[in-house]
């Protein structure tokens, strides 16, 4: 058994960033990664991170942000973001001056989508990127231990408390590839699960393992049905064009030429929140105006207004990413781009100390909800709430670590054996046509939540989809695996788990979908397409009791900010 006073599962900004304070508080801490740390999800984050500048626009961001949010947003953890903004910026610069600067060395910043005022800083075209690289650099030079290469498959609870988990060695050479893990803390920092849907910018890695780890281990998760869908991904491969390029002027444009986002954003226009321009390009799909000469509709993303110096100067990575992965050369061609699914504004369930149900297991960064996003997050905010919020789950773990007494795993043996046998079972190696294929459900199912969960949802499809997501949960439960061995590889074993996280996670998504009454943010009923504040302004909390789902809500917290018409 491996035992650490902390450990923090993910490797990404907020997991190091926890870490990095956990290890400040003198107690033994470990990261456990499926991923190389510097092949963390955050690597991807082209766009940027929010500061408040001073004190005038500490309020105005605030403001934003919850705006932003359809008025879903916590908003005293919206101001902890706010407020913390510029601390944890400075223990970045501390360390190394990254983010760029004007001729004057003041922050030059930049104004992304729903904000009045500029306050995205960047790092050049590698804001994720940069960071993540000043932290791991600050990781190496720490006593933290890193475990590369394992995945978390199970929560290990006693009375409510977290003891451990079982994870697996993907560098394991003998049929010992499960480990048991053991702490007093647990901080789940997984990032995103975006590869259940087909069409999304995230990488194959994000499989939602943290949620679903967490909510079968009886953890809270709160504002489920709210999906983010980035407006501007590349048509076929759904490589994400970031946000930088709309605020450093790119237009959007349908069929007709027509710099559309004037018809629903008259005054921010390209620069309105997310979920507007998504569901905008939707309803311009939907009256014939966008592009349809191939197998799916797209839209324009117009750089050919700018001088070609302009655009080597200020786009040079979307110049790469066009040239190489759309044959386009943006001086001369637009680009054609579609709305892929993006970020989880929901997850696991925390409180300002990025606390869950179940003592010591906090969560930080993507795969928690505080709520600080509410119904849609704006850009830059997610970097930033990754930085805030895993320093304060860092720094809290330690904290119960240091005032816990260390909970014993009875029979450590029979925990590993027990599991594997079990795992085992739901192999075969025979020739059976009945043996299902991890690959071709994984297919079907990511399918089938890009059909009935997408940008706009209406009851029928809801259910449809819950159907066939129950139709699979059933033939997987009543049938086994192929296996190309008498037992399962490693990398089976891996492709079984996570396609179970992501099947959880698909029937807990369109089940929030289906409770949730009304228009709000990413999440669009057609059938009931207004938002209600007076029924719904309120999350809803989905927590796993035995084998059923149980559904209760939260008042949203409101400090300041009463909610009003969205008008961009």
């Amino acid at each position: 058994m491996i035992y650490h006073d902390v450990i923090v599962v993910g490797s990404g900004l907020a997991g190091q960033r926890a870490a990095l304070e956990a290890i400040g508080h003198d107690i033994d801490v470990a990261i456990v990664s499926k991923l190389k740390p510097m092949n963390s999800h955050s690597v991807l984050a082209q766009g940027g991170i929010n500061i408040a500048i001073d004190d005038l626009d500490r309020t105005n961001y605030f403001e934003d942000t919850v705006k932003g949010s359809d008025y879903l947003a916590d908003q005293d953890s919206v101001e902890i973001l706010v407020n913390d903004s510029k601390i944890q910026i400075e223990f970045i610069e501390n360390i190394d001056k990254i983010f760029d600067r004007d001729n004057d060395g003041e922050y030059s910043t930049k104004k992304f989508g729903g904000a009045i005022t500029p306050r995205t800083l960047r790092a050049s075209d590698s804001t994720g990127f940069s960071i993540l690289n000043i932290l791991y650099d600050q990781i190496l030079n720490s006593k933290v231990r890193i475990y590369e290469d394992y995945q978390v498959l199970k929560l290990l609870t006693n009375n409510n408390q977290i003891v451990g988990f079982l994870g697996l060695n993907y560098n394991s050479i003998n049929s010992n590839s499960i480990e048991l893990f053991s702490c007093k803390s647990l901080i789940l920092a997984t990032g995103p699960s975006g590869y259940v849907f087909s069409n999304t910018t995230n990488s194959s890695s994000c499989t939602g393992d943290g949620i679903a780890l967490a909510v079968s281990a009886g953890a809270k998760l709160k504002d489920m049905e709210f999906i983010q869908f980035h407006p501007t991904s590349l048509v076929d491969s759904n490589i994400l064009i970031t946000e930088a390029a709309r605020a450093k002027g790119a237009y959007l444009l349908n069929a007709n030429g027509e710099r559309f986002m004037k018809n629903y954003a008259p005054e921010q226009l390209e620069l309105a929140p997310r979920d507007i321009i998504s569901r905008s390009m939707i309803n311009e799909i939907i009256e014939g105006r966008s592009f349809s000469d191939r197998n799916e509709p797209y839209f324009h993303l117009s750089f050919t207004h700018f001088e070609e110096e302009f655009i080597k100067n200020n786009f040079n990575d979307i110049q790469t990413i066009s040239t190489e992965f759309a044959n386009t050369d943006i001086t001369k061609d637009n680009l054609k781009i579609i709305p892929a699914q993006h970020y989880f504004m929901g997850g696991i369930s925390i409180n300002n100390f990025a606390e869950t149900n179940i003592k010591g297991l906090f969560a930080a960064g993507e795969c928690a909800c505080v709520s600080v996003h509410g119904a849609n997050r704006l850009g830059g905010n997610s970097l930033l709430e990754c930085i805030v919020f895993g320093q304060i789950a860092g720094k809290h773990a330690a904290i119960h670590a240091k005032n816990s007494n260390k909970i014993p795993i009875i029979d450590e043996e029979s925990h590993i054996s027990i599991f594997y046998k079990e795992l085992t079972n739901r192999f075969t190696n025979s020739s059976s046509s009945n043996n299902l294929d991890i690959s071709s459900l994984r297919n079907d199912m990511r399918s089938i939540m890009t059909n009935y969960a997408g940008i706009i949802r209406d009851e029928d499809n809801i259910n449809f989809g819950l159907k066939k997501i129950h139709n699979m949960k059933n033939l997987i439960s009543s049938n086994q695996f192929r296996s190309r061995s008498s037992n399962p590889s490693i990398s089976e074993i891996s492709e079984f788990f996570e396609l179970s996280f992501m099947l959880e996670l698909s029937e807990i998504i369109l089940l929030s979908a289906l409770t949730r009454n009304e228009s709000r943010g990413a999440h669009f009923r057609s059938d009931y397409s207004s938002r209600n504040d007076n029924d719904w302004l309120k999350h809803i909390i989905i927590q796993k009791i035995n084998s059923s789902y149980d559904i209760s809500y939260l008042s949203v917290r409101t400090t300041t900010l009463n909610p009003d018409i969205r008008n961009y």
